[in-house]
Parts: C-alpha cells; structure tokens; sequence
C-alpha cells in the first residue's frame, strides 16, 4: 500500500507541473523573469523558455522519483534473491527514441521564433530603423551612431559610453570584438549575442516600456525608503512630469546604503537599498505632453532610469566592470538627444581600432 501510495505521488507531480504550466498567465512568467519589455519577440522567447523549462522539470521529477521508488520498492529483503538482467531492449528503445522525439518537437516548435529573431533583421535601408555599433572589450563596452548622413566612419558619428535607443522602434546592433570573446546581454530585452573577434554580430530589438524611478506623488516627495524602479510605456511618459536630466548632470544621485552606514545599520533585512537625492537648486528639462520645460529638479515626479546591460561571457579577471547600462527614451527625446552629443574619446577609439580594421562592418 505505502509503495502505490509513493509511485502515485511520484507520477501526480510532473502532471501538477504540467497544470501550473497551462493555468499560469505566460506573460508573469512565474515572477521569476526580468520584466519583458522587447515587444518585438520578447514574449516568444520567455514562453519558449518556459515550454522548455516545464519539460525538463517534468522529466527530471518523474526520472528522480523512479530512482527514489525503485530504491524502497527493490531494497534488500529477507528471503530476496537478486535477479540478474542483460537489458530489455523495448525498454531501452522507449527512453531513447522518446526523448528524441520530444527534441526534434522543440526544435520545431521554436524554429519560428529563431528566424524571426536571428535571420528576418530589419531591413538596413528602412529609415525607422535606429543603427547603432557596440564595440567590446576588456573591460568596456562602447557605442556609435550615425549622424545626420545616415553613414558610419564619417566626421559626424556620435560616440558614447551607454547604450540609448528609443521605444517603439527598430533597433539593429551591429557588434564586435577588439579582443577576447565577449557576450552582450540585455535581460529586460530578451537580448543575449555573442561576441567573437573578427566576426560581426547582429541583433535586433523593439523596447516598449520606459525605465523610470518615482520620486514623488501625490504631490509628495518620497522618502528614500518608497522610491522605486518602475516601468512606462510612452504615453504613460507624456502624462506625468519626467525630468530627462540631460541639460544638468548632478541634479539627480543615484544613491545606495553604503553611502549612507546608519541607514544600512537600520535595514535588519541585509538588502542593500537604492534612491535619488535631488538637488534642488539645479534646474533641468521636465517633460509632459511631450514637450519640455525648464523647472526645479525636486519639481519631477519621475526621473529616467536605465536598464541592465551586462556581459555574460567570463572575458577575464576584471569582467565584472563590463556591468553597464542602457537608457531607452520616447522616440521625441531621443531625437532631441543625438544632436546634443558631442565628439568624444569614443569617436576615437572607433576611428583608431573599428574603422581601419574592420571597415567593412561601416557598410
């Protein structure tokens, strides 16, 4: 009785599993993902994850509960004798040719996704399309963009250390390696694309929603301890106050515990907490509507945030300083954004490495 009462617990939870898989909403994705936010083929990816990932939990649960039942069912008893096989070969055919059955049907469940993702790029002559070159390495990441010819390797090219990029527009990154192999991984966009030297990577992608940290409401400015990340989507952006902060650097800080030991001291979770403290003597852009004024800092409801941008590739002892960040903005800021850049070190390093050994990668 107590065996049964095992191998049906055993067999009831794959298919527990199974339920969860069918009932839960896919778009939560179990609250265990980074929020989603490339509306291009973001959603694709995490039900694919998650197809794949109720699969494995499946099989792993029934196969480790067969050992375990096994274990009690056919342990050492008294007047037992063991029974010597040389294999079953219907057994053996089930478990091989099941599982590979069930690989060639995951192969052609995602074969969709993978040439939407990897093979149909935006087209290169589309104007909407925002181009943008990602060189990495040890320890760095850098980025370039076009200026008003459309064309790379020219005088006009706009050379930075974060990655901006605009919502609801095509994104193509072209990237390369000066150095060692290198991965750039954008988890709130579902990006991950390795970077070999002498290759040129691509990759494409479609940002919805906004970064943004709230700093006050109801009229009220927050405490440090009730600010928070949260995320916008374009027209939420237009009907709030949202300072831009690009006309006067220093007006928000990005603040954190360890710069501040007595509230560490106070936080009896461990959890290292982050806020803004602003200045309220600078002024600096708001916008609402869509447009910008000039107001006081402490005047913003919201201040833009950025988006983790990392390197998922152990590229050498300092990999962890290739942690950088990337800032998505509505389309009228970010085109308000490039003409305000400046030439430079990164227009150099282009110049200097990028256009004399890989200037084919221009075109």
């Amino acid at each position: 009785m107590k065996n049964n009462v095992l191998l049906g617990l055993i067999f009831l939870l794959p298919i527990l599993l199974a339920l969860v898989w069918f009932v839960a909403p896919h778009d939560a994705a179990f609250g265990w993902f980074p929020r989603n936010i490339n509306t291009a083929y973001g959603q694709e990816v995490d039900t694919l994850y998650l197809v794949i990932m109720t699969v494995v939990a499946v099989m792993f649960f029934l196969t480790e509960g067969l050992l375990v039942y096994f274990l009690f069912r056919y342990q050492e008893r008294e007047g037992r004798k063991a029974r010597y096989s040389h294999g079953n070969k219907k057994a053996e055919l089930l478990w091989s040719v099941v599982p590979g059955l069930m690989l060639v049907a995951l192969a052609l469940g995602q074969s969709g996704t993978w040439a939407k993702v990897r093979r149909d790029f935006p087209s290169e002559s589309d104007p909407g399309v925002v181009h943008v070159q990602v060189f990495a390495q040890q320890f760095d990441w850098s980025f370039r963009y076009p200026g008003n010819d459309a064309a790379f390797g020219t005088t006009d090219d706009v050379g930075t250390r974060q990655l901006t990029v605009p919502t609801d527009r095509k994104v193509l990154l072209r990237i390369a390696s000066k150095d060692v192999i290198h991965s750039l991984f954008l988890p709130h966009l579902r990006v991950k694309q390795d970077v070999v030297p002498g290759m040129l990577g691509k990759i494409w992608f479609v940002a919805g929603e906004i970064p943004v940290w709230r700093l006050r409401t109801k009229g009220e400015a927050l405490p440090p301890e009730r600010q928070e990340m949260v995320w916008m989507t374009p027209e939420e952006f237009r009907r709030n106050k949202v300072a831009s902060n690009f006309e006067s650097p220093g007006a928000f800080t990005f603040r954190n515990d360890q710069e501040d030991p007595e509230r560490l001291k106070r936080d009896k979770t461990g959890m290292l907490r982050f806020w803004y403290e602003v200045d309220r003597s600078k002024t600096v852009e708001i916008w609402k509507d869509g447009a910008a004024y000039p107001a006081r800092a402490d005047e913003a409801e919201y201040v833009i945030h950025q988006a983790d941008l990392a390197c998922a590739e152990l590229c050498g002892p300092q990999h962890w300083t290739m942690a950088s960040s990337i800032k998505i903005l509505p389309p009228e800021i970010y085109d308000s954004w490039i003409p305000r850049q400046g030439r430079t070190d990164v227009n150099t390093q282009f110049e200097t490495v990028w256009d004399k050994s890989y200037p084919h990668y221009n075109r």
